[in-house]
């Protein structure tokens, strides 16, 4: 009897009897709906891709769309470089201030820990550091559509001239304005990579 690669669920031989057919067809089905239960104990879980975006010195990316109802966090990860060594920043819909944000950055050269601050800011200064040869960026995002207080961690690794710096980042935005869109700019220069957003499923 002939099984799938992965894991070996019986499928029919290319000698099998057509009359079987609707019988294989069940047997499969069960297999599939017991090996999907068992891999996640019967819930819709993980991350859903959302939308990509790959730029090459791009001053903005835009998420148009981006937060519904289907989903209360989201992902985003970027990885890619920068033209110029700078902060990576956020900002929600058209809403430019009331944004907090704090920063703790560690370097390779031994600068640090450094404590950044930004309270009331046009942006989410600190989404990440933007360093111009290799970056890494992950952003948890919580209740952007919702009509509650938007929050966001990130964590961060950069690396430029040898050093190695990594850093952790959060705040919020100081209202209850339901978004749909977001948009990441650099604070100075231009940025090339590529961004992706997933919705994290609610259960």
């Amino acid at each position: 009897m002939a099984t799938t690669t992965n894991y070996s669920w019986t499928t029919p031989d290319n000698t099998a009897y057509v009359k079987d057919g609707a019988s294989a067809i069940r047997t499969l089905g069960s297999s599939v709906d017991t090996s999907l239960f068992s891999i996640t104990n019967g819930k819709n879980v993980g991350l859903v891709p959302l939308a990509t975006t790959t730029v090459s010195a791009a001053s903005t990316v835009t998420f148009t769309g981006a937060f519904s109802a289907t989903y209360d966090n989201y992902k985003i990860v970027w990885n890619g470089f920068n033209s110029s060594s700078s902060q990576l920043k956020l900002v929600f819909g058209s809403t430019n201030g009331g944004y907090y944000s704090a920063q703790l950055d560690i370097r390779s050269n031994g600068i640090g820990p450094t404590l950044q601050l930004a309270q009331t800011n046009a942006a989410f200064s600190y989404m990440g550091s933007n360093w111009s040869q290799a970056n890494v960026v992950e952003t948890i995002i919580s209740n952007p559509f919702n009509s509650l207080t938007t929050t966001y961690f990130s964590n961060f690794t950069s690396t430029e001239s040898g050093l190695a710096a990594v850093g952790y980042v959060g705040g919020h935005l100081q209202n209850t304005t339901s978004y749909t869109a977001c948009t990441i700019t650099p604070a100075a220069g231009t940025f090339t990579g590529t961004f992706r957003l997933y919705g994290i499923r609610n259960s």
